[in-house]
């Protein structure tokens, strides 16, 4: 149950912050899958020394104690642990909810939902994907491939296994990409794109921009097309495709 009603102080004129906070364990073991669902408020996922998925979530509101009654946190057990953020009101609450989530290193963790709010993930295994609509994905040291989808936002990725489809509508991505599983596309329509590439990847690639610079640098691509808005050539011995395509912004394309 919620609990620990606490005032805060006042913001901009608004009325004064009231949280209410929700702490819970979950037991779990080397085949649990962890899912998360939170339509307002960011969501912070990290590894730790515990033996149970450690939730610790803040729900906040300068609408009055009324509106964090109408939030609920519910979670699913079994193989799927999906941890949910539900409303009890047939309107939306005026109120967010800011999850911190501790996960054992055995413990997989999957899809990742956010509406408004940005999503970080740290030191986990497995492969996430992570969807949000206004927020930033900041994604690291994770054993695992990376997919994400953001519409008002940026993706930052670094230090996993590898990468998958990543795109943004309005914002930049920078990823480190270590290897693909299967053909990839990266794309931004308002927004820079800077990829740093293992040199040793073997896969073809595909850069176009329609308003915009692309540059490739450090990497031995064989080119194979190169014009002021299409790059495209072979790394290595080929493979996956790679396609980065950008409407509204610069290219980057390095060596790691």
């Amino acid at each position: 149950m919620l609990a620990a009603l606490v005032c805060g102080c006042t913001d901009g004129g608004t009325g004064p912050e009231v949280t209410a906070s929700f702490d819970e364990n979950y037991r779990a073991n080397e085949k649990t899958v962890l899912a998360v669902e939170n339509p307002s408020g960011p969501v912070t996922i990290t590894r730790g020394d515990v033996r149970d998925v450690v939730l610790h979530a803040v729900t906040r509101s300068r609408h009055g104690e009324e509106e964090l009654e109408k939030v609920e946190i519910t979670a699913t057990k079994g193989g799927l642990l999906k941890i949910r953020t539900k409303w009890t009101s047939v309107l939306p609450p005026r109120a967010t909810v800011d999850m911190d989530i501790t996960v054992p290193r055995y413990v997989t963790v999957g899809a990742v939902t956010v509406s408004n709010g940005d999503v970080r993930i740290a030191g986990t295994k497995g492969d996430i994907a992570v969807s949000c609509f206004n927020g930033n994905v900041l994604i690291n040291t994770t054993d695992g491939y990376v997919t994400a989808a953001v519409e008002n936002g940026n993706i930052d990725i670094r230090d996993t296994t590898g990468i998958g489809d990543l795109t943004v509508r309005n914002g930049r991505i920078e990823a480190e990409m270590w290897d693909v599983e299967e053909d990839v596309t990266i794309e931004a329509k308002d927004g820079d794109i800077a990829l740093a590439v293992d040199p040793t990847l073997d896969a073809l690639l595909a850069v176009t921009t329609k308003n915009g610079v692309i540059s490739v640098e450090g990497l031995p691509l064989e080119v194979t097309t190169d014009t002021a808005t299409i790059v495209e050539g072979v790394l290595g011995a080929g493979g996956p495709a790679i396609a980065i395509d950008c409407t509204n912004g610069n290219v980057n394309i390095s060596a790691l």
